[in-house]
């Protein structure tokens, strides 16, 4: 359970850097911070809305494992692309969605792995706990990537994001392999009883 709070902490930093620091940065260097995130946040919503399906169909396909690290790397390779944002401002949006279509993956699969590891009756709780993590990123990202922009660049920023998610996703997959031991345990305790 404390492990699904990191999973949401590492996705969620992520996404609290886009709507805080990423906007920050954007609007002191190219002065249309505002209009970028913007976009960059209706591209997200349009490819969500409208893949959400195909992609759920498609990931059906594959292994949990496999879904878990597909979604991760893709999700965690959003901001390598916002690398090269000085070529191009069209990164910000390419990168915006290699990004989504990560999340279009992790979201889904997530909350079912929180629903396979949780029994009726803690289900709540699971989420509750899930939950914090997410809130925490949210609270402590805008100050974590304000720091580091403002005391070392932008490229640190967007690699400690990579670096999250690729944490991140390594603990899924951990999570994920543990869930079978977790899911006989609590079978055999339901069968006891």
């Amino acid at each position: 359970m404390v492990l699904l709070l990191f999973v949401n902490f590492c996705i969620f930093f992520i996404e609290s850097q886009i709507e805080s620091s990423l906007a920050q940065h954007i609007e002191l260097t190219q002065g249309n911070g505002i209009e970028v995130i913007g976009v960059m946040l209706s591209i997200g919503t349009i490819l969500i809305l409208t893949l959400q399906p195909f992609v759920g169909y498609v990931i059906k396909q594959f292994n949990e494992t496999t879904g878990f690290m597909m979604g991760g790397i893709l999700f965690s390779t959003g901001p390598i692309l916002f690398l090269f944002t000085s070529f191009s401002s069209m990164f910000w949006y390419i990168g915006m969605i290699v990004l989504t279509l990560g999340e279009l993956i992790l979201g889904p699969k997530l909350q079912t792995l929180t629903v396979e590891l949780s029994d009726e009756n803690n289900r709540g709780t699971y989420f509750s706990i899930t939950g914090i993590g997410s809130n925490l990123a949210y609270f402590l990202g805008p100050v974590i990537g304000s720091f580091l922009i403002s005391n070392s660049s932008i490229i640190i920023l967007l690699s400690a994001m990579t670096i999250i998610g690729l944490f991140g996703t390594l603990l899924l997959v951990n999570v994920s392999k543990r869930k079978k031991h977790h899911t006989q345990f609590r079978n055999e305790q339901i069968e006891s009883h």
